[in-house]
């Protein structure tokens, strides 16, 4: 089921036929377009992306309730496509497509998976000047619309406060108290954590603890600030593509994944990474593996 919110107060809902697997099994081709979807979402900066916003069709992958974007992530599991901190194996993005985790990932699905996500960084740098082009033709709305921010995961509010890794603000209690979910949400380019104060969508600043202020800072982040060229580039094939070459580094013994202008050298002493005709390249040591 997707949800589609039209104002604060109204929306619709639309039912997908989703496609179940057996234990153990995937095909190849999603585990590239898994791949490539992780490039995606990396690069815009979309997080909270778990199994259940996940839904999977015989060809295709939708994603559903992405409120979370324009986040500047360091590495792409923050997306929560992969584990994460409190994001378990279980209950990652891949464990919508992949469904046998405690297996895991043979050659060919972690082949597949790094070659998805090369292509869909290779494709998304291509397109960056269209991409801005039609991020400036939006920027009013961009600017306007409410990026969500997440204190803590919605089931935590379950859970006991004493059982809470950050005690519960009192924006948070406040919202409890009304019965809704505590919702806080950043706006592209301007500084600060917001929350609704009532039904009729009135707006308060809240305050922001100083252990959330640097997630805080790196929320909403204006999208020709994340997409400068250099840094996006270096961003997609340096920590981006490094972090899943060293979660699957023993996979690939002495190898070579190639797609285009992008070679990943997988040797005993590192994981080698040229990318973009030289423009770029890395290195990451096999001791720290």
């Amino acid at each position: 089921m997707q949800v589609t919110v039209d104002s604060p107060l109204s929306g619709c809902s639309t039912h997908f036929p989703t496609e179940s697997y057996k234990l153990g099994e995937s095909r190849p081709r999603d585990l590239e377009t898994f791949g490539a979807l992780l490039a995606y979402s990396f690069a815009f900066g979309i997080q909270d992306l778990h199994r259940h916003n996940i839904i999977t069709f015989r060809d295709a992958i939708q994603v559903i309730d992405a409120e979370v974007v324009f986040t500047a992530l360091t590495v792409p599991s923050e997306t929560s496509l992969l584990p994460f901190k409190v994001v378990t194996e279980s209950f990652c993005g891949l464990a919508s497509v992949l469904t046998s985790w405690g297996i895991e990932l043979d050659f060919v699905q972690a082949n597949k998976l790094l070659i998805g996500f090369i292509k869909g960084a290779q494709s998304l740098i291509d397109q960056r000047c269209k991409l801005l082009e039609c991020f400036k033709q939006q920027e009013p709305q961009i600017k306007s619309t409410p990026v969500r921010f997440l204190l803590r995961q919605t089931r935590d509010y379950n859970s006991p406060e004493e059982s809470l890794e950050y005690p519960l603000l009192a924006e948070e209690i406040e919202q409890l108290n009304r019965g809704d979910v505590p919702y806080f949400f950043t706006l592209v380019g301007k500084e600060g954590l917001f929350y609704y104060v009532n039904e009729h969508c009135d707006v308060a600043q809240a305050k922001v603890p100083e252990d959330f202020a640097p997630a805080v800072q790196r929320a909403a982040t204006p999208p020709e600030i994340l997409m400068e060229k250099h840094h996006w580039e270096r961003r997609l094939f340096g920590p981006g593509l490094l972090s899943l070459a060293k979660r699957w580094v023993s996979h690939f013994p002495e190898t070579t994944l190639t797609h285009s202008s992008t070679k990943v050298n997988f040797k005993s002493d590192g994981i080698f990474i040229d990318s973009l005709h030289g423009l770029f390249a890395t290195k990451i040591d096999a001791r720290v593996l």
